[in-house]
């Protein structure tokens, strides 16, 4: 049985980013490696990182990859962030 992955992208509002991710995660099955992924990824995001959420954190059984854009979900030094002034 193969699963589709769902991706989070963080920051959440590039949608450029977002889009570029669903394309690459669009045809990846439970036989695809989220490092093949990673690496075209970063073809045109030289810091984007993928983590895939543990399957303990799985109550729905869906496979989740989290897609960092900057290899983090922490704003960029001096970038305004939801929570208070730049960091």
């Amino acid at each position: 049985m193969t699963l589709a992955v769902s991706a989070v992208c963080f920051p959440a509002d590039d949608m450029a980013f977002a889009g570029v991710v669903k394309s690459l995660v669009e045809p990846v099955t439970g036989e695809e490696v989220r490092a093949t992924v990673e690496t075209l990824l970063r073809a045109t995001y030289p810091l984007a990182r993928i983590a895939a959420r543990h399957e303990l954190a799985a109550v729905d059984g869906r496979r989740v990859w989290y897609c960092f854009r900057d290899g983090t979900a922490r704003p960029a030094s001096g970038e305004a962030s939801p929570d208070g002034p730049p960091r």
